[in-house]
């Protein structure tokens, strides 16, 4: 027998095809957003969490994965045994993110992208070629953060030229990236704020003590519930 790993829009076709069964499971990965946290843009965690109510990921899940997906709750699969089952996504809500932006300072300007102490609401969008998931995610991100007065400027990239002259040197304002996770609750070399160096895997520059403190304190547990429990915090920021 062979096997073979379908692509979403493929499903339905297959399905109906004579000779061949469909088999579905949860994967431990993710795409995702990173907003490079170096950049002022995105210092303030009310900008970051009116970027997260702002794009509608239900959407994506619907039409870009034709639902076959779930919209993630955080850094752990939601299936793995420490993932916590109360931590909900940021709901769909442009008005709260309106607000959001508002509260921190960024107000219409003559062209309708929002603007701060002169400087419009505008940034680059960068992923890599081949990737027909990540590229529409980038249009449907495009279109939802316009209707909030932020200008996208999508760029799709060559894998090599992504990866050494933006992801490694930090050199980008945000990206439409993924991880392939495993199935290990030690994400040390992801979020830690010793990890933001050039080169590194904490690519978006997360630097949060309390997170620091749980990650470190996580790698080194060996008991079920305390690692539970430990995974069930949510930082702030």
């Amino acid at each position: 027998s062979d096997f073979w790993g379908v692509m979403p829009h493929a499903v339905g076709a297959l399905k109906r095809a004579p000779g061949i069964s469909i088999f579905a499971r949860p994967a431990p990965s993710y795409e995702y957003i990173g907003w490079n946290l170096r950049r002022p843009l995105f210092e303030d965690v009310r900008v970051r969490r009116a970027l997260a109510h702002a794009v509608d990921v239900e959407a994506m899940v619907r039409y870009v994965l034709y639902g076959h997906g779930e919209v993630s709750r955080g850094i752990f699969p939601s299936f793995m045994w420490f993932a916590n089952p109360d931590i909900r996504p940021f709901p769909h809500d442009p008005d709260l993110a309106r607000r959001l932006l508002a509260e921190a300072g960024w107000v219409p300007g003559p062209d309708g992208i929002l603007a701060k102490d002169g400087r419009r609401f505008a940034f680059d969008l960068l992923t890599n070629q081949a990737n027909e998931t990540r590229k529409d995610i980038a249009t449907l991100v495009q279109a939802d953060l316009r209707k909030i007065g932020i200008e996208v400027r999508v760029q799709v990239l060559e894998w090599t030229v992504f990866i050494s002259q933006h992801i490694n040197k930090s050199d980008f304002d945000a990206v439409i990236l993924g991880w392939n996770l495993g199935y290990d609750f030690d994400q040390f070399q992801i979020w830690h704020s010793s990890q933001t160096d050039p080169g590194e895997l904490n690519v978006v520059g997360y630097a949060n003590p309390e997170a620091d403190r749980l990650l470190v304190e996580v790698r080194t547990e060996f008991d079920r519930e305390r690692i539970r429990r430990l995974a069930a915090i949510r930082a702030p920021g």
